[in-house]
């Protein structure tokens, strides 16, 4: 999945990715609200949240395009 995050998207793929992926399993069992308190970059506009059960797969991904 991490993969997929990464490509280049846009209709001709031209646009980049711009993805930070954390593993810190001392985020476990932190609920949405203490994740976005955290979050230091007032640019960000989408934070998406995932556990170990939905990030082995592409095929988990809500959308694909």
């Amino acid at each position: 999945m991490a993969g997929e995050l990464h490509r280049p998207w846009g209709p001709d793929g031209e646009l980049a990715a711009a993805v930070q992926l954390v593993d810190a399993p001392a985020w476990s069992g932190a609920t949405p609200d203490e994740v976005l308190a955290a979050v230091v970059d007032e640019d960000l506009v989408v934070v998406f949240l995932a556990d170990r059960g939905t990030m082995p797969a592409v095929t988990n991904c809500a959308h694909r395009p």
